[in-house]
This record gives C-alpha cells, sequence and structure tokens, in this order.
C-alpha cells in the first residue's frame, strides 16, 4: 500500500502534537497512518486506500461508522437546534427509562460527558464515600481510564511473571502520587483465591472491585462466572461495592452487559463506547442507594458540562433503537465466531502455537500460547518476541489493506455488524498466509 503521505505529514505533526500524535495508542512504527473517513466496514487514509478495518474506534463502532441511522439521528438533533449544553434537556430521562429497563444493576442513571474514564472516577468516589474505605481493587491487565485512582497495571507485567495471588500494583504513568498507587491492590483474572487474598488481608480497608466481565483490555479474556460470583460474594461479607467496568465489553455480545449471563449483578456499572457508535457518550448505572448520594442530592461531586448532551443521547438511542429492532448485534456475533474459528482451524492445520480467543464481537489473536486466562498468560507468551510477530502481523494485514490498531502485547480486533461473509472469509485467508509464511516461528515443539 502507498502510505506516502501519511509518512510526509509526520514532521509537520510532530512539530504541533506531542509524537505526531494525539495518544499513545495511535502511535504505530514507523509512522502511524493518518486517516480521512471512515464509513461502514471500511477506513480511508490519506492516501485514498480504504482498508477493512477491525480497529472499529476501540469497539465505539458496533453498527460499522458512520452509520446512517445513527448519524442521522445526530443531524436531526443538531437541525433541531440541541447543539446546547449545560442544562437539564428533554430527551435523557426517555433514554434513562430504557437503560433502566435493560440494565440489571440500573435503579438510577448517571450520564457522563466525556469518554469512559469519567463513570469509573465517579464510581470510585462513590464507593469510598459510601464505604468510607479508601482501597480499590482491580483486575490486573484491566484499563479502568487515565485517572491516578484505577491507573495502574494495565499492561503486562515484564520480569518476574511468575503466578502470585497478590500481584505487585505498578503505575501506568509517571507523575503518579506513590500513595495513590498504594491505595490500588492488583488482583489476577480468574483467580478466585487471589480476591480471597486480598479481602484476607485488607477486607475492611476496601471500599470496591473494579472488573471487566470481558477483559478485551488484555485482548479478549473471557473472565468465569465463578470468579464473578466470587467477588459478588466478598463484597457483600465485606461491605465493599461490586463495579463492573462496561465500557469496552457493554453492548457488544448483547444489548446490554457483557455478564447478564453469569447472572452476577454489580452495584454500579460504566458504559461507554458502543452505546453510541462513534459519538462521545458514557454513563454510569446503579443501585439508587448509591447513586443518589451524587450531588445535588448527596455529597458525592458529580457535574459536567457535557454530562447528558443533546447530541449524544440522540447517537446512544439511535443505536438502542438499531440494536433492538434488527439482527444487528447477532451479525457481529456471528461474525466474529467466524473468523475465530476460520483462524483457529488454520493454526491447527499449521501445527502452531497460536490461538484466537473471542468474546461477543470481539477477537484476539495470542502468539507463543495456547489459551490465556490473565495478563500473566499474555505475559509469558511476550518473552518470546511477540511484539516483533505482532508488528509484523499488523504490516502484513495493512499490506493487505486490512487495518487493526496497535495495542501494548495484543492484536485485538472488533467486527460490526457492517462486515459480512465475504469480509471475513478475505481476512481469514490473509492470516493464514502470514501464519503459513511464520510457520518455522511458531510451530509447536514437542
Amino acid at each position: 500500500m502507498d502510505t506516502s503521505r501519511s509518512e510526509e505529514m509526520l514532521a509537520t505533526r510532530r512539530a504541533l502534537l506531542p509524537s505526531g500524535v494525539t495518544g499513545a495508542g495511535r502511535w504505530e512504527d514507523p509512522y502511524p497512518l493518518v486517516f480521512a473517513r471512515a464509513r461502514g466496514q471500511y477506513i480511508e487514509d490519506v492516501d485514498g486506500t480504504e482498508y477493512l478495518d477491525f480497529h472499529g474506534g476501540y469497539g465505539t463502532a458496533i453498527l460499522g461508522y458512520s452509520h446512517p441511522g445513527v448519524d442521522g439521528a445526530v443531524a436531526r438533533a443538531m437541525a433541531d437546534g440541541q447543539t446546547f449544553v449545560g442544562c437539564a434537556q428533554v430527551h435523557e430521562a426517555a433514554l434513562a427509562e430504557r437503560l433502566v429497563d435493560l440494565l440489571p444493576e440500573a435503579e438510577r442513571i448517571g450520564f457522563c460527558g466525556g469518554g469512559g474514564s469519567d463513570p469509573l472516577y465517579h464510581a470510585v468516589r462513590l464507593a469510598r464515600a459510601a464505604t468510607g474505605r479508601r482501597k480499590i481493587v482491580k483486575v490486573e491487565g484491566g484499563y479502568q481510564g487515565w485517572h491516578s485512582d484505577l491507573g495502574a497495571s494495565t499492561v503486562p507485567p515484564s520480569g518476574d511473571i511468575a503466578p502470585t495471588h497478590t500481584p505487585p500494583t505498578v503505575p501506568n504513568s509517571s507523575g503518579v502520587l506513590p500513595q495513590v498507587t498504594a491505595a490500588i491492590l492488583a488482583v489476577s483474572a480468574n483467580d478466585v483465591d487471589s480476591l480471597r487474598a486480598r479481602f484476607a488481608e485488607e477486607g475492611d480497608e476496601i471500599a470496591a472491585v473494579f472488573v471487566e466481565p470481558a477483559l478485551y483490555s488484555s485482548g479478549c479474556i473471557t473472565v468465569d462466572p465463578e470468579y464473578l460470583r466470587a467477588a459478588r460474594e466478598l463484597c457483600d461479607t465485606h461491605g465493599a461495592v461490586l463495579v463492573f467496568d462496561e465500557v469496552i465489553c457493554g453492548f457488544r455480545s448483547r444489548v446490554g452487559g457483557a455478564a447478564v449471563p453469569s447472572g452476577v449483578v454489580p452495584d454500579l456499572a460504566a458504559y461507554g463506547k458502543a452505546i453510541a457508535n462513534g459519538h462521545t457518550f458514557a454513563l454510569l448505572a446503579g443501585r439508587a442507594a448509591l447513586m443518589d448520594q451524587l450531588a445535588p442530592a448527596g455529597d458525592v461531586f458529580f457535574s459536567g458540562t457535557f454530562n447528558g448532551a443533546p447530541l449524544g443521547v440522540a447517537a446512544a438511542t439511535a443505536v438502542l433503537d438499531e440494536l433492538e429492532s434488527t439482527d444487528a448485534m447477532a451479525r457481529a456475533v456471528r461474525g466474529c465466531e467466524r473468523l475465530a474459528v476460520g483462524v483457529n482451524a488454520a493454526i491447527a492445520a499449521h501445527g502452531l502455537n497460536a490461538v484466537v480467543q473471542h468474546h461477543g464481537s470481539a477477537w484476539n489473536l495470542y502468539f507463543h500460547t495456547r489459551k490465556v486466562r490473565d495478563v500473566r498468560d499474555l505475559a509469558a507468551s511476550l518473552e518470546h518476541g511477540t511484539e516483533e510477530l505482532n508488528l509484523a502481523f499488523r504490516h502484513h494485514l495493512r499490506d493487505h489493506a486490512i487495518f487493526m490498531q496497535r495495542r501494548a502485547g495484543t492484536l485485538r480486533g472488533f467486527v460490526s455488524a457492517a462486515h459480512t461473509d465475504a469480509d471475513i472469509d478475505r481476512t481469514i485467508d490473509v492470516i493464514d498466509a502470514f501464519l503459513e509464511t511464520h510457520t518455522p516461528t511458531l510451530a509447536v515443539t514437542s
């Protein structure tokens, strides 16, 4: 593919933007592609190349980019003079009523104005205010936003990656106060003993447990229902708040939360991304006893210029209309399963040490492992030069006009309702060609 304009733009962009991008995840060696537009399952770069896309705006585009129903609803809201913010507005209660009916934990809805970080830091404050406690338990490899109260132990560990029930907490960034990081207790995904160890040691100091019911932040790790049930039981026993982070996984496998099949109901849950199909929108849902502590009735500060902004409400309402009245979700899930089955068949045919894991409409290809149940499994796979292989894989896809965005240690993709069987089959063929070329690197050894 000709990517010369993206390369040419880098020097100018570096003079204006940090490293030439607006976030670390947008960077790719040797330079990131610069995109001009996206529609359906395709995204077009500044050289005019159209790529079959599995980035999906970090999972936002469940219906496909620039969906006419969603964008049309936003355009109608704009034409109706709804480009205002910072006031109570006429349509937010109707959307909240729909969400209360859809989400098991939802007795109240708090609309937020930014990304998924917003409802998650409101959840931290609510939990601490409700319990009078300071410490937060979070699953290693989960990404709960950029703020310091949860910003730790997100990327795969390096060095000592041996299994442990009480993994160290590592801040995501410099500039974080040590005492803030000290209030975060990391636990291992799918390790009930890890949860129990934390509560045995510090249960009377734990305000909340934060869990992604499907751990998309580490590629695609399914969280066992038993793990979620244990988290619920421990929170109930010790008086802590259970928070589900559904920002990425919510509305990606069903109309609602990824945790619904487990039967486990959290006290609070955060949603974003797919619920508005690329428009800015997020929300916190939860029990009335907790949510009513938010200002102005309660003493937990809750505000934001863009909270419940009419254009975001219009987008989210249109997404729910589409998901509830069509088979869009089922198409996305079926397409993801088709891709996973096809690539895993190719892996088996070549006798390789690799696997595709999938959940809902998200999938991840892991190299140098046959199963990933927590971030330490992922870290162990990276000890074999996997990151270099991941880069080569993304470049191979790019050379065949398929795009995936970089994510530390993983090859995560999202399937939308716009992807067709032909799109999936072409992708399987392109991946199969890469696997065949790299068979000596990935062959299973006895």
